[in-house]
């Protein structure tokens, strides 16, 4: 999964794009990933974060950026841009106690993915400078092939903010699966790295080659 956060860029989760690739194919503007009103682009490069290193570090630092060229942008659609970061009250679990996430990931322990675009209300346990931790809800949460994708909070006026990306889900604790039951998982914390994401975005607009 992958959110629009501006004209030409995307953010996703840094173990998405962190192996060699020959292509970044976007899929947009359709719930469904086959219907035929979807719209395939592809993402013209990927930009993790540098202090990404995987399983090596606990996945920390998972968060990447794609962009897209001014074709790939007309290709995509009417994929709206999100409002990310930052919340009108502090994010914790006080505040919000509950956010929503989702994806196309599979829909039960051994599954398959879903074509549809799925959601579920999920709970925050914590939220640190980098992290938001959640926790499944009545069975249903964040499953593997969701990552990347979104963790959003409703605010007062009923608008929405997007505060993470899907980094890793745990096994449930008593029965070892992943994605059944009650377990959880963690989220990149979008509002600790919104100014890496600026940063990267400023640097790549104005000079490319940087980036590639």
């Amino acid at each position: 999964g992958a959110t629009r956060i501006a004209e030409h860029w995307l953010v996703t989760a840094a173990h998405c794009v962190d192996q060699p690739y020959n292509e970044l194919r976007i899929i947009g503007d359709a719930a469904n990933l086959r219907s035929p009103l979807a719209k395939i682009t592809q993402g013209e490069l990927a930009v993790c974060h540098a202090g990404y290193e995987g399983t090596a570090n606990g996945y920390a630092n998972d968060i990447a950026l794609i962009r897209l060229d001014d074709d790939e942008v007309a290709a995509l659609g009417d994929v709206p841009i999100a409002r990310f970061g930052n919340t009108d009250k502090t994010l914790a679990p006080a505040n919000y106690p509950t956010a929503d996430m989702a994806g196309w990931g599979i829909t039960s322990f051994g599954g398959q993915l879903s074509p549809d675009l799925l959601a579920a209300n999920i709970r925050i346990t914590a939220a640190g400078p980098s992290t938001i931790y959640v926790a499944s809800q009545g069975g249903a949460g964040p499953c593997v092939g969701d990552s990347g994708g979104p963790l959003y909070v409703t605010e007062e006026d009923g608008s929405r903010t997007v505060v993470g990306v899907l980094s890793v889900v745990e096994q449930n604790p008593s029965t070892g699966q992943f994605c059944a039951g009650d377990y959880n998982g963690r989220y990149t914390n979008l509002q600790g790295y919104e100014e890496w994401m600026n940063s990267v975005m400023t640097l790549c607009e104005a000079d490319p080659e940087t980036c590639r």
